[in-house]
């Protein structure tokens, strides 16, 4: 990027989809000081390394506050000068300020997810466990825990030392924070059921008489009933692509079977 001339208008960002894949031993990668790997969410896991460069932007320096990748999203954007949508939450913060003029970063807190079940939450420096378990044959099986685990990453950031008992005004303040949370996540649940080749008249709902299918035709009778509802395409890959993606198969040049 220096020989092309590109370097002073351009920023490279290096980071991880998560944590080292430990059951692979030396081959796996390392967390460092810290506990578990890929599969689990101790820091281990979770925390990788986040490298922002560009000479003509960025000040060399080191970062201690909070940032995640999905602040990516809303830092990118940010850059661009595309807004953010207002229509629903964005989770990402913007890190621009962060990066360009060293000003803390506006993120207090991280939620780790494993699935759709929350593990953990940290405020600050402080982190709580509700539920840990290992993965990949590796720190143990899934264990609740109530009261939660706490520990303080700016003092333990390897997670040995629970300080739960000490500090419960602590694990108030964090449960207060993901009852906040979770009140935003109240959408609904989703169940797609996609036949494989059933065609129109292939159910009791829409006419058949010889297949006996009760339980469809309980959601029908007691939900909407199209009478006019289509696939995106005659064979199998152009449908699920539109599934995917939302548009016409010939956008992804996948028209095929």
């Amino acid at each position: 990027m220096k020989e092309e001339g590109l370097a002073d208008n351009t920023i490279v960002v290096f980071t991880s989809d998560n944590g080292p894949w430990l059951s692979f031993k030396t081959d796996g990668g390392s967390a460092g000081l810290l506990r578990a790997g890929k599969g689990m969410t101790w820091e281990g896991g979770m925390r990788v390394p986040g490298i922002f460069w560009s000479p003509a932007k960025i000040k060399p320096g080191l970062i201690s506050d909070l940032g995640t990748t999905m602040d990516l999203f809303t830092t990118f954007s940010a850059m661009a000068g595309v807004p953010i949508p207002k229509d629903r939450v964005i989770d990402g913060i913007d890190l621009s300020a962060t990066l360009f003029k060293n000003l803390p970063s506006d993120r207090n807190d991280v939620f780790y997810y494993r699935g759709t079940d929350l593990f953990a939450m940290r405020v600050g420096d402080f982190k709580a466990h509700f539920i840990t378990e290992g993965e990949y044959g590796m720190f143990g099986e899934r264990e609740m825990h109530d009261p939660p685990l706490l520990y303080n990453l700016s003092q333990d950031p390897s997670e040995n030392y629970d300080i739960a008992e000490n500090h419960p005004e602590i694990l108030v303040e964090i449960k207060e924070a993901v009852k906040k949370h979770e009140s935003k996540l109240s959408r609904p649940n989703i169940v797609l059921i996609m036949a494989d080749d059933l065609g129109y008249g292939g159910i009791g709902c829409y006419g058949n008489k010889t297949i006996n299918t009760p339980n469809l035709d309980y959601l029908s009778n007691n939900g909407i009933k199209f009478t006019d509802f289509h696939s995106n395409g005659s064979v199998c890959t152009p449908t699920r692509v539109a599934l995917l993606t939302g548009n016409y198969q010939q956008r992804s040049g996948m028209e095929g079977v």
